[in-house]
């Protein structure tokens, strides 16, 4: 820490300090015994995201373990917030969400896709078997089915293919079993949230776990992961992944065995549950989308 001060008040343009600022925040937010002391450790870990998010360039984000810190980070922070608002502490619930949503926003200026399934090597594989073509779409071939705002979690979108989400369980449960984790058993609430979101990344044509608005090209962020999939399930959720480009299950299925921060979160020995979604959105930029989200 005491480094890390010293080279940004020396550079404060430099981005790699505020990484390992944002990093030993985080820890010390697991060592404070109050809600408000977790709180005041997270959101200086939230701000020093947000600065590094800001300052990195890309290869600066590959040195060091950005995704899966972002994913940490974002998971705590969102869980905070609700157990502050329960205990009346709404200022402080607002104040770490905005700061989350700061750093989406950065995220968006830069024009920055920080899911690690569209990593250059993927797009490079995407594009060589997406069913997209190289002409432009007219604005009457363009989906019109629009979700706008948050849900309400009473959406019902229908599955593109129910066979294909449950091959894709079952050979996800078939490598659990390899690694001696338990097989998942299947949640409809989680699922509707999966086929909700999946449906929304291909018919508004954005790629991110937290939920967007586009208009006229812009993006607006109008909630994160776990604000859109709570509002469907009661579960405590564990982790999403979201792949597109893949019409099966098993390619996607591939494309998130090879995925470190994926992998991780569809063999977690702790998920007890699952949701899964499919859509394929005809004209979309990647036309076959596909959302999991895991739970207790």
């Amino acid at each position: 820490m005491e480094v890390s001060k010293k080279l940004i008040a020396k550079k404060p343009t430099t981005s790699i300090p505020y990484y390992f600022t944002s990093v030993i925040y985080y820890d010390k937010s697991k060592e404070s015994q109050t809600l408000k002391g977790v709180y005041l450790q997270l959101y200086r870990s939230v701000t020093n995201a947000a600065k590094f998010e800001k300052l990195s360039s890309e290869s600066e984000r590959s040195l060091v373990n950005w995704d899966e810190h972002l994913v940490s980070l974002k998971n705590r922070a969102v869980r905070l917030a609700s157990s502050l608002k329960k205990n009346e502490m709404d200022d402080l619930s607002t104040n770490l969400l905005a700061g989350l949503n700061k750093i989406e926003s950065v995220a968006a200026e830069n024009e920055v896709v920080k899911d690690d399934v569209l990593n250059d090597a993927d797009l490079a594989q995407f594009e060589s078997t997406t069913k997209k073509t190289e002409s432009v779409v007219n604005e009457a071939s363009v989906p019109t089915h629009l979700f706008f705002g948050m849900p309400s979690g009473n959406e019902n979108v229908r599955s593109s293919n129910t066979t294909e989400e449950q091959n894709l369980l079952a050979l996800i449960n078939a490598e659990r079993a390899k690694n001696g984790a338990q097989p998942l058993t299947w949640s409809e609430d989680l699922a509707r949230a999966c086929r909700y979101h999946a449906y929304d990344l291909g018919s508004q044509g954005y790629f991110s776990h937290d939920s967007y608005d586009v208009s006229n090209g812009k993006k607006t962020m109008v909630g994160t992961t776990f604000n859109r999939i709570e509002k469907f399930s009661k579960r405590a959720v564990d982790g999403e992944c979201i792949a597109a480009g893949g019409n099966t299950a098993e390619k996607t299925f591939k494309q998130w065995m090879e995925s470190p921060g994926h992998r991780k979160i569809i063999m977690d020995a702790g998920s007890k549950t699952v949701g899964i979604g499919y859509q394929v959105v005809e004209n979309s930029p990647f036309v076959d989308y596909w959302v999991l989200a895991t739970g207790k």
